[in-house]
């Protein structure tokens, strides 16, 4: 055997492993993430049906809150903690001991702010009290996302997606037992209290079980110190907020509440897509951290890596939205979406362009340049808001799709030039072109005959089914039967 040979089978378990740890990571954020949009579905239409669309809709309100305020008592922090564990910082489980002061702290403080302005408005109501049990939920969940920021460090990613799986599933339980017992929305609000604090505890014994249990320490100079770091982070999710909530907005304040509620549809099967590269890149982030100090001959490869998967993904996920932007838009939410696939198909193209953002993106947080991000966003929100101001009033729903996606290519081109930076070697344009062009073709193909309804997918997936074995399935079997017999072609 010569030297060369030995390189080729030593070094293959190594340099798939992260990959390994991505994958399963992913697939159990992927799990979480469908069970919280269908647990949200479920319960959505059982609180319409028994509860009525008014009390249904005070639950979001009190909900989208509840939100808010666990983003701000975040702030941020949840990067650092898994940033620093993922690359052995001794600073790490500090960060996490007074995060978890933080947090409490922050959260309760704007619980009472928020409870009282609801009691306030309101008075004693159902309302009221569902408001005050969810901010007690509020502060469990804030302070159980710790743990799972802890559990993430430690590139145990499927662990903190299977915690989090298990929650949504015993919340939607309780909440459905509530609704169907008759205790209203009080009885919704204790459920997501009781998911919570369940949240809350089995992060803090799986963080024991890792022999990584998280006290609490309040230290000034810490919490400071974890402050100015997060807040380019926080500052670019508030930004975020206001940059999906926008199109919504101008759409209802120029065309009526009939265009908000187009749109709005379209942007719900969007967000949907674009999590899935969203929670990729959340559960590559650890492992991108801890590479990045270790050996950037190997964060070069998993990059590249991941920057084909979310081609390969992201690409003709694109097109398949796009061949059925209508059916779907009418599948799901009726026939007044008759007409409108336009506005589908033009936010479908953004996704591509998103993937590749997120993925740069926990890249500059693993490189410390988060404040260059929350510019970049800055920048992509202003873009997206005059763009709505330009495009929207003359050409409703489908002028706030293409602000949308003008918002999204800036801020990937404008990011986009920092990725050697951050991982040395890594050719984007190289790497992402093969998928690409595959999905040109295949989508030329499949147009061309002519197919009708659904089938015009099913050609799609069959020839760009052929041409990823031809590109890259074929040439990775055979790279892995080179290391399995120990030669090289």
């Amino acid at each position: 055997m010569t030297d060369m040979q030995v390189p080729a089978i030593s070094s293959a378990p190594e340099s798939h492993q992260p990959f390994r740890r991505i994958s399963v990571g992913s697939l159990a954020l992927y799990g979480g993430f469908v069970v919280r949009k269908a647990s949200a579905l479920i319960l959505a239409a059982i609180m319409t049906r028994f509860i009525g669309l008014a009390g249904f809709g005070l639950y979001c309100l009190v909900l989208v809150l509840m939100e808010f305020a666990a983003r701000l008592s975040v702030f941020g922090s949840d990067v650092l903690i898994v940033k620093a564990i993922s690359t052995q910082n001794p600073d790490g489980e500090r960060y996490a001991a007074n995060a978890l002061a933080w947090r409490g702290l922050a959260s309760v403080s704007l619980c009472l702010v928020l409870v009282g302005g609801v009691a306030w408005l309101k008075g004693p109501s159902p309302v009221s009290y569902a408001a005050a049990i969810m901010g007690l939920g509020m502060i469990a969940q804030v302070c159980g996302d710790t743990y799972l920021s802890v559990i993430q460090g430690l590139e145990r990613v499927h662990l903190a997606g299977y915690v989090q799986m298990f929650c949504h599933t015993v919340g939607l339980i309780l909440a459905v037992a509530a609704v169907w017992c008759g205790m209203g929305l009080v009885g919704v609000a204790v459920a997501y209290t009781l998911r919570a604090v369940v949240l809350l505890i089995g992060g803090a014994l799986l963080c024991r079980i890792l022999k990584h249990p998280v006290g609490m320490s309040f230290n000034p100079r810490v919490i400071g110190l974890m402050l100015r770091r997060g807040a380019p982070i926080a500052g670019g999710r508030v930004l975020t907020v206001v940059y999906l909530g926008s199109g919504i907005v101008a759409m209802e304040h120029f065309h009526g509440a009939e265009a908000a509620g187009i749109f709005g549809g379209a942007m719900k099967i969007f967000e949907g897509c674009a999590a899935l590269g969203m929670l990729t890149a959340v559960s590559a982030f650890p492992t991108l951290s801890r590479l990045r100090t270790e050996c950037t001959d190997s964060l070069r490869r998993v990059v590249n890596l991941l920057i084909r998967i979310i081609t390969w993904i992201g690409v003709p996920l694109c097109v398949l939205l796009g061949l059925n932007a209508e059916r779907l838009l009418m599948l799901l939410f009726g026939e007044a979406f008759a007409g409108q696939g336009t506005v589908l198909v033009i936010l479908a193209a953004a996704i591509p362009f998103s993937f590749g953002y997120v993925l740069i993106e926990r890249l500059a947080y693993a490189a410390d340049d988060q404040k260059r991000v929350m510019l970049i966003r800055a920048v992509g929100t202003t873009m997206s808001i005059l763009l709505l101001l330009a495009a929207a009033r003359s050409l409703g729903p489908v002028g706030a799709a293409l602000a949308y996606l003008g918002a999204e290519m800036s801020m990937l081109s404008l990011l986009l030039p920092r990725l050697p930076t951050y991982s040395p070697g890594v050719l984007f344009a190289r790497t992402a072109l093969p998928g690409g062009i595959a999905s040109v073709v295949a989508l030329t193909i499949a147009l061309s005959v002519s197919l009708p309804g659904w089938l015009s997918s099913v050609a799609f997936l069959g020839v760009f089914g052929s041409l990823y074995l031809v590109c890259w399935g074929l040439p990775r079997l055979g790279a892995i039967r080179c290391v399995k017999t120990g030669t090289r072609e």
